[in-house]
């Protein structure tokens, strides 16, 4: 006698792969590192989930602070191939240089999650990152809750990072997945990404 198998049809769902999952909200986390390459013309700034992947630029000096924003950066995933869903908290890591000089200056990061379709950029949710004095290296940890939100295949997910700095801090970033030293940011240059998918069983 044939037993049917009548959990067939959803067997491409239970078979997705994530990271690590929230069991309160039900949320299957899959994590992405920012990563930057460079042609002759111009540097693009990617999400992807390879930790081993190594950075065009292990690191960006961000020059000097005049109390505004000295870096934006969009992170962006590749096109989804089937329609995702976020919900829940995005955890996010983002290593961070500041010259501390006189001991006065600051700094402090803000990250935007966003949805991007090539044309139209959607803000969905945003939080800014403490404030932090005469820093030298510090990795900042940011959570950023973003309520349910569906994305269309071919649509990307983009993360946006900024830095903002007081007047005459010297700042660097670092954005390499496979953790490199660089010159100024040695202790952490992984900028680390956490998104909770939806996990439909």
């Amino acid at each position: 006698m044939t037993i049917p198998n009548i959990y067939r049809k959803n067997q491409s769902r239970l078979n997705q792969s994530y990271d690590f999952n929230d069991i309160a909200s039900g949320a299957g986390y899959v994590v992405f590192y920012g990563w930057v390459s460079q042609d002759d013309s111009a540097k693009d700034y990617h999400l992807t989930t390879d930790s081993t992947m190594k950075s065009d630029v292990i690191e960006t000096d961000l020059g000097i602070g005049a109390g505004g924003i000295i870096g934006d950066f969009d992170f962006d995933s590749s096109e989804l191939n089937l329609p995702r869903t976020i919900k829940g908290d995005v955890l996010v890591n983002v290593p961070i240089q500041i010259d501390d000089g006189a001991g006065a200056e600051s700094a402090y990061v803000k990250v935007f999650v966003r949805k991007w379709d090539g044309t139209t950029e959607t803000e969905i949710a945003s939080t800014q990152g403490a404030t932090e004095t005469a820093i030298g290296e510090r990795t900042f940890g940011i959570l950023v809750n973003v309520p349910e939100t569906n994305f269309k295949k071919k649509e990307t997910i983009r993360i946006t990072i900024q830095v903002t700095a007081s007047n005459n801090a010297s700042t660097h970033i670092g954005h390499d997945p496979a953790n490199r030293d660089g010159t100024n940011i040695t202790e952490n240059t992984q900028i680390k990404i956490a998104i909770p998918f939806k996990v439909n069983i």
